[in-house]
């Protein structure tokens, strides 16, 4: 699509916060609603980064 983003797959993502612990994000949008996925992105942001949430989470799931 040329958008002019990478995007990567979940182990990419892993292996490169693994070799850079400051591979972090201002903003994180997520779309699926998935509580772990959510759970995740959290530990994603850099200080002061923006969590943007459009996924609606299962009604028993749970974002600790």
């Amino acid at each position: 699509m040329d958008t002019g983003y990478k995007l990567i797959t979940p182990d990419e993502l892993k292996e490169n916060q693994e070799a850079d612990p400051d591979y972090l994000f201002d903003l994180i949008v997520d779309c699926s609603g998935y509580p772990p996925a959510i759970e995740n992105s959290v530990k994603l942001l850099q200080r002061g980064g923006k969590l943007c949430c459009f996924g609606v989470a299962p009604p028993h799931g749970e974002i600790k």
